[in-house]
């Protein structure tokens, strides 16, 4: 497996592929909790989000888009975009079912801690529902801890999201 930037036509295809699969695996998962996934990803945010990657995590705007593959299947991404001079954001991180149980998620938390310091952040944010019980293992054992908001969140969203911080 390796871990990479997403640099072509192609490669930003497979993020497009994997951001939607993201989506759909919440929707899935929290069918119960349908309205609060659906307002976290607001759909015209969204369209504009996929239509315009890289948009914000773009190298050039102080981001990354990495992208895991193994002999060119697209395993899992995480995207990270700068807050301030100093912050940044985790973000969009999803391992497909192919990539499940192999390290992916692991390897792309790392990799993005990596990029982040290499870039010059001294604190990494990320948000993530109450209900992604492995992925807050992943994040805790990354040394990530649990912190106050770090942007505006909706009433009705309180208390199904859960903020973490990283110092780099």
């Amino acid at each position: 497996m390796d871990v990479r930037d997403a640099e072509s036509g192609e490669d930003l295809d497979k993020v497009r592929r994997l951001f939607q699969a993201f989506v759909v695996w919440h929707h899935q998962r929290q069918g119960h909790n349908a309205g609060l996934v659906t307002s976290y990803f607001d759909v015209a945010a969204w369209q504009a989000e996929l239509n315009g990657l890289p948009g914000d995590y773009a190298a050039v705007e102080g981001g990354a888009l990495l992208l895991a593959e193994d002999h060119g299947v697209a395993l899992g991404c995480v995207a990270l975009r700068q807050l301030d001079h100093e912050s940044c954001e985790m973000k969009r991180m999803y391992v497909d079912d192919a990539g499940r149980g192999r390290g992916v998620g692991r390897a792309l938390g790392e990799a993005v801690v990596h990029r982040a310091r290499d870039l010059g952040y001294s604190a990494l944010y990320l948000d993530t529902s109450v209900e992604q019980h492995e992925a807050i293992g992943l994040y805790r054992s990354l040394g990530f801890e649990e912190c106050d908001p770090f942007h505006v969140v909706p009433d009705v969203m309180q208390g199904w999201l859960l903020f973490f911080r990283k110092a780099l």
